[in-house]
């Protein structure tokens, strides 16, 4: 189930390209127990948003678990700095889980995106090799019958759509 979520967001990440995303993502792959690909969510959270507070707490536990304490007390002290910069312990923890709140909206969000696009991808791929053969016979195939090899043009290019066509049997 786990797994499954992580799936999902993973393939969310590109469509959404939002902070509350990485950090979910992040937060799966710590569960998983897959400490490494939890960093580089994290790390991707903070590229996007570098005060993030929640980012830098959630990247200094996952730092903490790999063993890289140094790494970890940097990003601590940037998580605390909320308290530093006179948010009180309550409007700090508050500021924290109201982003916080923000993964599971992300999460959803991207889910539902993800299952929209997988029954439009047939149809997206269709439009893409239309507009890739208007591109071939629009431009390609009259350049190449302007010279003196008018009917190795047109061989060829048949040989390659019988080869193409027989591939496409082959390999399914």
């Amino acid at each position: 189930e786990e797994r499954l979520a992580a799936v999902q967001l993973e393939r969310s990440r590109t469509l959404l390209a939002n902070l509350g995303t990485e950090i979910a993502l992040g937060n799966a792959y710590q569960r998983l127990g897959e400490t490494s690909a939890a960093i580089a969510a994290y790390r991707r959270a903070l590229r996007r948003h570098p005060g993030y507070f929640r980012a830098h707490a959630n990247l200094c536990e996952a730092l903490r678990s790999a063993g890289r304490l140094t790494e970890a007390q940097h990003h601590l002290a940037v998580a605390t700095s909320l308290l530093v910069i006179g948010y009180t312990r309550l409007k700090a923890f508050l500021v924290a889980f109201l982003t916080g709140l923000v993964e599971p909206v992300g999460g959803l969000f991207g889910s539902a995106l993800v299952s929209l696009a997988v029954p439009m991808m047939p149809w997206t791929l269709g439009f893409a090799a239309g507009a890739m053969v208007f591109v071939i016979s629009d431009e390609v195939i009259p350049e190449t019958h302007r010279g003196e090899h008018k009917h190795l043009a047109t061989f060829s290019l048949m040989v390659g759509v019988v080869v193409m066509l027989l591939l496409d049997a082959a390999l399914g």
